[in-house]
């Protein structure tokens, strides 16, 4: 889980999410987003 750092919702907790780009797989989308929103490093 994620703390918001912006409006809405700052201070809240939510799980990371976004969008499979076009030609990616979903885990690669996966590992991508959790490593956007909270700096993770997923292998």
């Amino acid at each position: 889980m994620v703390k918001r750092g912006n409006e809405p919702g700052y201070g809240l907790w939510s799980l990371p999410g976004g969008y499979v780009d076009r030609g990616e797989i979903v885990e690669e989308a996966a590992a991508r987003e959790v490593f956007e929103e909270p700096g993770l490093n997923m292998t």
